[in-house]
């Protein structure tokens, strides 16, 4: 963690100097006070190193090396990603864009408590590996960048910084050469006091690390005249591990990047310098030189003190080290100090005397979220596992709600302390601070709060402090409440209580096609879902719900040409009794709101509410991930319903889908005015297949053989007697190999500067049902492809796709389709899920034409 801004209360007797400790805070659990465990930290209080290791995306994270730096030396460890990995493919879940950015925050969360890995990130969005580079300069604001990465070194303070990038590397692609030249201003701007003088009056200071390195994980050094290398493969007595194994451990919380059989093998580092002190090329030995800067209170006063506590450690008696730790955290308190370790020392020396002194604190709420204006119950359990005295003085709860209790803590006994608070009707809800304003542009966020710029996570709504004394010394210890559900699955990880809102609303569906031929009674009487809870209960409260189309501004860079106003097309008042977890549905015929079926329209709802005298208006849906080994992510948007007129033929009825978890592409299918069956494995007869127009697989299935086991020949007999099976842009390569052999390689090519073509094998799908046209591809937004197709030489594949990129070079390969039997297997590489999802009318024609597909 960077800067933390101190929290006060309102009581004299807890002000103390020491209120606020640079690093997270946790509740405790049970394994850390492991006498080995405790060892370890003691060492690491003599350690000052700090590495600071900076990539593109979470990927970029070299996993063995800073698990060698973290846990082996002890060193201050941290890795900097410059996105939050959006773009990346997700090998676990079906979570795209800025819900996987989310999901890579949390793995990292999960993983630091792990590891001991710190992450920082940019207010950059991750474009893609093949992203044009032309068009990523105009979309990432470089300097703001710059200006980020600078904040990081300058708090974080590193002694070396390491990135897997040179400007040398021929093989980089548009993303990493950009940040290879970002990086190496950042080494030397950090240090230059006019490089982002506004900094300063934020608090941090001009900083010079020693060395910038270039880390090459190849098995032979790049130059050995000028390379240190690092065998990260070393066993750890304390832990009983290599750091290969912790790293492989590690791994269980980043599922979402790494392939579940994906292992890391044992090797050797190469880091080559690349700027900085030219007085050393080994990393090891220039961090060792860089502790003589420290300040002479540390080397002459607090070192020996340290060293003092670690010579004497009785592992069979951890706490008779206490009153040497209390010697130790009043020195070091008092001290007059400014070096930026002291907080960050303090903070470690507290931790250690509460393990030696087996006291165990946990912070909990039975409520998973609060709501503005209503109440929550928090709890704090305390224990203590040795016979050390210790009291609790008093606990501080949220708002500033200081209780004094005196209290003996008693040996293996938990005690709870619990209050009901009243939650500020003001209290904003929670919300990833990335995600608080709107974008700047499609590539990077918009993050007012300096103080936030580089965080992994904003601060937790609600924390309980306890004031206690051990050893005549007093503790102020501060931990987040987190919900521990009475009931429910206890592999799921503890989640933060978060600020709910009182009334969550959406609407359904996201897309709406109304000009659908044939068509159905589904296409031909679209309806509109609002959905509403509230979070509260309350009686008689009066409901005002609102659909519209949101106004907008036309303007140029000096005037305003045009302002279009809000317009509303549905509106109803109510009176209702609200129960808090209760759900209500409003089914809207779009017919009944004026809406032209043959004009596009972007369709919002609003419901004003008068709950206890205060007038407010809800527009937000609160949307929750879940994934079994992180906690809940959650966080709130709004919905829109786009509706489009263009005219879509469709041909055939039933549709089976080859399904998998948290899918949402049957949902298009839908709205296509196909009958969507989910297939089971008792759907795989020949009979039941027969009556299919064509199968689709969902793109989120790894591998397709391997998913449906003994039922897959039954699927490829099926496209033999005529049907269509089509996979759409998988999310993971592909390795056909029966009955053919088919792989895939990604290739992300954006919209801007391709120009599409067709061959003459296009003939049948770009033209039934459907006509389309180069023009239909024109509205596709972001990257044109994710996958290429290798056929092996295979003849038989027809690539009715052409794709000219920027004049460079030309891709073929991004449709493939086989004609097996009387049947076709098609391959799209293209980003037709994407495109779906966004509400592009040429995705909606093409995906009927792949399902009606004939020769």
């Amino acid at each position: 963690m960077l800067q933390k801004t101190a929290k006060h209360f309102n009581t004299a007797s807890i002000v103390l100097a020491f209120i606020f400790l640079c690093g997270k805070v946790t509740n405790a659990q049970h394994a850390d006070f492991n006498s080995a465990n405790i060892y370890q930290k003691l060492n690491a209080l003599n350690t000052f190193g700090s590495i600071l290791y900076i990539g593109v995306t979470p990927a970029d994270k070299n996993i063995p090396l800073l698990n060698y730096f973290s846990k082996q030396k002890n060193y201050r460890t941290g890795f900097m990603s410059l996105t939050r990995g959006e773009n990346l493919k997700n090998k676990y879940g079906s979570e795209e864009g800025i819900e996987l950015g989310l999901v890579h925050v949390a793995e990292s969360i999960q993983q630091y408590k792990f590891d001991g890995i710190e992450n920082f990130y940019t207010t950059a969005y991750e474009a893609g590996a093949a992203s044009d580079e032309k068009q990523l300069y105009l979309g990432w604001d470089t300097l703001k960048i710059l200006s980020d990465i600078v904040w990081v070194i300058r708090n974080f303070k590193p002694d070396v910084i390491i990135t897997p990038f040179s400007l040398n590397d021929t093989m980089l692609n548009s993303e990493q050469e950009i940040t290879a030249s970002l990086i190496k201003h950042t080494f030397a701007m950090a240090a230059d006091s006019a490089a982002f003088s506004d900094q300063m009056a934020y608090g941090v200071t001009p900083w010079k690390t020693l060395g910038l390195f270039n880390d090459y994980s190849y098995t032979d050094p790049p130059d050995n005249n000028n390379t240190a290398s690092i065998n990260t493969n070393t066993f750890n007595a304390l832990t009983g591990l290599t750091t290969t194994e912790i790293a492989n451990a590690s791994l269980q919380y980043q599922k979402s990047i790494y392939d579940k059989d994906y292992k890391i093998n044992a090797q050797t580092i190469y880091l080559k310098p690349l700027a900085g002190d030219s007085a050393f090329t080994d990393i090891m030995d220039g961090i060792e030189q860089h502790y003589q800067h420290l300040h002479d209170t540390i080397i002459n006063l607090v070192q020996p003190l340290i060293k003092e506590v670690i010579a004497r450690y009785n592992f069979s008696a951890p706490e008779h080290s206490i009153k040497q730790l209390t010697k130790l955290y009043k020195t070091l308190l008092n001290a007059d100090l400014k070096s930026n370790w002291k907080n960050r020392k303090l903070g470690e020396i507290q931790n250690l005397i509460l393990l030696c002194s087996g006291i165990s604190l946990k912070a909990y709420s039975n409520q998973p979220f609060a709501v503005p204006g209503d109440s929550l119950k928090v709890q704090l359990s305390i224990s203590k596992r040795t016979s050390v005295d210790a009291v609790l003085n008093g606990i501080a709860y949220p708002r500033f709600d200081f209780n004094k209790y005196d209290f003996n803590i008693p040996f293996l006994k938990d005690t709870v302390f619990g209050k009901t608070i009243a939650v500020n009707r003001y209290q904003e809800a929670t919300q990833p601070y990335w995600l608080r304003n709107t974008m700047n542009n499609e590539y990077m966020y918009d993050v007012k709060d300096q103080y936030l710029i580089g965080e992994d996570e904003d601060e937790p709504d609600y924390n309980l402090s306890a004031l206690l004394t051990v050893d005549s010394t007093e503790l102020y210890v501060t931990m987040p409440v987190e919900y521990r559900p009475e009931r429910g699955d206890a592999m799921m990880p503890a989640q933060n209580v978060f600020t709910n809102i009182p009334l969550i609303v959406s609407l359904s569906p996201n897309i709406v096609l109304t000009n659908v031929k044939p068509g159905n009674d589904f296409t031909n009487n679209p309806l509109l879902a609002v959905k509403f809870k509230p979070n509260i209960s309350r009686d008689s409260v009066n409901l005002k719900l609102k659909i519209y189309e949101p106004g907008f501004t036309i303007t140029t860079s000096n005037e305003t040409v045009k302002q279009v106003p809000r317009k509303t097309v549905f509106e109803t008042d109510s009176i209702m009794n609200l129960t808090a977890g209760e759900s209500f549905t409003i089914n809207v015929p779009l017919k009944t709101t004026g809406i032209n079926k043959d004009s596009a329209a972007i369709l919002s709802v609003i419901i004003n509410t008068d709950i206890d005298g205060e007038k407010n208006a809800y527009s937000s849906f609160l949307k929750t991930i879940r994934y079994n080994y992180l906690p809940a992510i959650n966080y709130f948007y709004s919905d829109r319903t786009k509706i489009i007129p263009d005219e879509i033929k469709t041909t055939g009825q039933t549709i089976g889908y080859i399904y998998n978890n948290n899918d949402w592409l049957p949902s298009s299918l839908t709205q296509l005015g196909y009958k969507v069956k989910l297939l089971t494995p008792a759907d795989f007869s020949s009979d039941s297949l027969s009556t299919l127009a064509a199968v689709v697989v969902s793109p989120y299935i790894e591998n397709i053989q391997y998913h449906l086991a003994d039922k897959y020949d039954s699927v490829v007999h099926y496209v033999s007697k005529g049907g269509n099976l089509i996979f759409l842009d998988s999310r993971n390569e592909m390795n056909l190999n029966t009955p053919f052999k088919l792989s895939s390689a990604l290739l992300k090519l954006p919209c801007v500067n391709s120009e599409i073509s067709f061959s003459q094998q296009a003939k049948t799908l770009f033209n039934f049902p459907n006509t389309i046209t180069t023009t239909d591809f024109g509205r596709w937004q972001r990257n044109l492809t994710e996958f290429i197709f290798d056929t092996h030489n295979d003849a038989g594949f027809q690539m009715p796709l052409s794709i000219n990129y920027d004049n460079k070079f030309t891709v073929n390969n991004s449709i493939a389709i086989k004609k097996y039997g009387e049947g076709h297997f098609i391959f799209s590489g293209l980003s037709l899920p994407t495109q779906l999802s966004s509400g592009v009318a040429g995705a909606y024609k093409l995906l009927p034409n792949m399902i009606s597909f004939t020769e």
